[in-house]
């Protein structure tokens, strides 16, 4: 089954945005917020609303083969998420926007990840309403995301142990986007400041490796804090960095990426360039 791709197009010219869901068959944040998205009528413009990965969404697991956002650009033949891959790359280059929506196990709000960057893309997540924004840099999926494969895209991450608010948060976010694009009507919001974070490594997990109660995502972690257990050891921070992914349970041999926080916007970024 190829990925499930609804076109709401208003007629009218204007920008364009995707809005990818279910990468990972489990996350399902994002179809949730998209089923309601899609009754809305535009001023102006198209949403290509995708469900990504169809069949691991109604297996209900992360993927099928491999997983689709370590696959991009894809290719014809391959595992069934290769394939997957090789056709949304396709129509992801169609549209002038992306947004794409995930869920993750470890506490923490809501945050953007990018890989490559300009100041038209934070203005967008600006305007969606979204404060943390996370460079991704070379430490995951390098060059293989779906984001390297977009002209001007960008991830959200959304806490799925409060689904019902993850879901109001995410569909405030989308409503805001749409509507600082011009595609709906109302009052475009107040644009809060970006905290930018850039990811400069990783701690690897111990396969016996259980979390510290008092580190949190975002939250400076000091050099020579505890930050998790592998009994009868402690596992202790190296130096200062902010954890992101920290509590995440899909990521076996990670325990988290650090981070270290910028003062401002970087320089424009392209990978493709």
């Amino acid at each position: 089954m190829p990925s499930l791709v609804k076109t709401v197009d208003s007629g009218i010219p204007g920008p364009s945005l995707a809005f990818v869901y279910c990468m990972h068959g489990d996350e399902v944040v994002g179809k949730v917020v998209a089923d309601r998205i899609r009754q809305l009528p535009l001023l102006k413009g198209k949403v290509v609303f995708i469900i990504a990965n169809p069949d691991a969404y109604k297996q209900e697991k992360r993927f099928v083969e491999s997983d689709l956002n370590r696959v991009f650009p894809g290719t014809e033949t391959g595992t069934y998420e290769e394939v997957l891959a090789h056709g949304l790359t396709k129509v992801i280059a169609q549209v002038d926007h992306l947004i794409d929506i995930h869920g993750t196990t470890g506490l923490t709000d809501p945050y953007a990840i990018v890989t490559k960057y300009d100041q038209v893309l934070f203005d967008l997540i600006r305007s969606a309403g979204i404060a943390n924004v996370v460079l991704m840099g070379e430490y995951i999926a390098s060059g293989r995301s779906m984001l390297d494969s977009t002209k001007s895209g960008f991830s959200v991450e959304y806490y799925t142990g409060t689904p019902r608010q993850s879901w109001t948060r995410c569909m405030a976010h989308v409503k805001n986007l749409l509507v600082g694009l011009g595609l709906l009507p109302g009052k475009k919001p107040v644009q809060n400041e970006l905290r930018f974070f850039k990811v400069v490594g990783e701690i690897p997990r111990h396969p016996h490796f259980q979390i510290e109660d008092d580190v949190r995502n975002f939250q400076l972690v000091k050099a020579g804090s505890v930050i998790g257990y592998y009994h009868p050891e402690r596992l202790v921070a190296g130096d200062d960095f902010y954890p992101i992914f920290y509590g995440e349970k899909t990521y076996a041999t990670t325990v988290c990426y650090k981070t270290v926080k910028l003062d401002g916007p970087p320089p424009p970024f392209d990978k493709s360039s």
